[in-house]
């Protein structure tokens, strides 16, 4: 097995993924303000870095919040 350079790692299509599985499981939705909550057991740097584009809400917390 080669090594993975880190340039070599695409995030985006990671971080998409990420949304994906999270789309996937999707729980206690809230209509009123259109939010709702997914298992967050995904990878810590995948989701800071969709909260930094704001596709998600609390990353850390007890539970991932996204819209």
């Amino acid at each position: 097995m080669l090594p993975v350079e880190e340039q070599d790692i695409d995030t985006d299509r990671i971080d998409e993924a990420v949304l994906g599985l999270m789309f996937l499981t999707v729980h206690d939705l809230d209509r009123m303000s259109v939010t709702c909550r997914a298992w967050k057991s995904f990878d810590w740097d995948a989701l800071g870095r969709l909260y930094k584009q704001g596709s998600i809400l609390n990353p850390m917390g007890k539970r991932s919040r996204w819209c």
